[in-house]
């Protein structure tokens, strides 16, 4: 009976926003220019390339400096960052292993969709794909051949051959309405944010919160495109929601998911000093002392880049908020 009542008790604090977590110094400036400098070093000396992580962790760190470029405080921030971007993504382009991924007969949605990805931010880069015919036709096929393949994957590849000018419509109307997003803004989707809740249940609550950051990260473009009248509708429902789910994913040390929803709640102008002070200092408190943050739960063949890479980007999105406030 007790023990029922403490679950429910715990329940209702997460769910309003108000759990207490155990004491973490709230991060400040200095803490958060180490953090992002020591995971930097480890970044640069692993980089991503056919060997290491093969073409998925290079698209991940073509995420990466692109996100860094557009977050990039000074101009020489933003023209190192950028560099490295067009680097990255000329090594993938000139890849055998990603030439034998575009010429797969098995590619399946979640191959199209990072495809398409790639061919985007090689346009972003300033050298287009020269796979990107071959990308576009066969992802536009794949969704003609699987109208109803899962809302989240057609809604992220149309939006990305949208960018690319490659379809019309690119985020229709009925997608939209199947969406995590337009699932949590009608109903506010009140997943049981309970630490205690049993693997599998956790497991399928942090895949949708994955499918929900990939949903945010599309319809922005990474934060470059301002966001539409029918998502602005929604930011505030989204933005409490994810501000829920990143203390939940702080509590079960998901540094991983924990910094993707914190760069998400960014993409969507939402505040981050002052709600996620102690999320961010758990994060920082996590920190090895070779800069990373041990494996991550995302299906990578290095399994510690992907947390790094997600966990600067967070740090450095929660710095520009903290500077903004003073």
């Amino acid at each position: 009976m007790i023990r029922s009542i403490l679950m429910w008790w715990v329940i209702f604090l997460l769910l309003t926003g108000t759990c207490p977590v155990s004491a973490q110094k709230v991060p400040g400036v200095t803490d958060l220019d180490l953090a992002i400098e020591r995971a930097m070093g480890w970044v640069e000396a692993h980089p991503a390339c056919e060997s290491d992580g093969g073409p998925m962790d290079m698209i991940d760190e073509g995420v990466f400096y692109l996100v860094l470029q557009r977050m990039a405080r000074t101009e020489r921030e933003r023209d190192r960052f950028a560099q490295r971007f067009r680097s990255v993504l000329s090594n993938l382009d000139a890849s055998p292993a990603f030439e034998a991924w575009v010429g797969r007969a098995d590619k399946g949605p979640l191959d199209h969709y990072h495809l398409v990805l790639a061919a985007h931010l090689m346009q972003i880069a300033g050298s287009p794909s020269r796979f990107q015919g071959t990308i576009v036709e066969a992802a536009r096929d794949a969704l003609e051949a699987r109208p109803y393949v899962d809302p989240t994957l057609g809604l992220t590849i149309r939006a990305f051959l949208g960018y690319l000018d490659a379809l019309s419509g690119s985020a229709d109307k009925g997608r939209r309405n199947r969406s995590l997003i337009e699932r949590i803004a009608r109903s506010g989707d009140a997943l049981p944010f309970d630490d205690a809740v049993p693997e599998p249940q956790r497991r399928r609550m942090e895949m949708l919160l994955y499918a929900l950051v990939h949903e945010v990260v599309a319809l922005t473009d990474f934060g470059h495109q301002p966001a539409d009248p029918w998502l602005t509708q929604r930011r505030d429902a989204l933005g409490r929601f994810l501000t829920r789910a990143t203390i939940w994913a702080s509590l079960g040390d998901n540094f991983d998911l924990l910094s993707e929803l914190v760069v998400t709640l960014y993409l969507l102008d939402r505040p981050l000093h002052g709600p996620l002070d102690k999320a961010v200092g758990r994060l920082l408190a996590a920190q090895r002392a070779d800069g990373t943050w041990g494996p991550c739960s995302a299906m990578r063949q290095n399994a510690e880049r992907h947390a790094v890479q997600t966990a600067i980007a967070a740090l450095w999105a929660y710095r520009g908020s903290l500077s903004a406030s003073r």
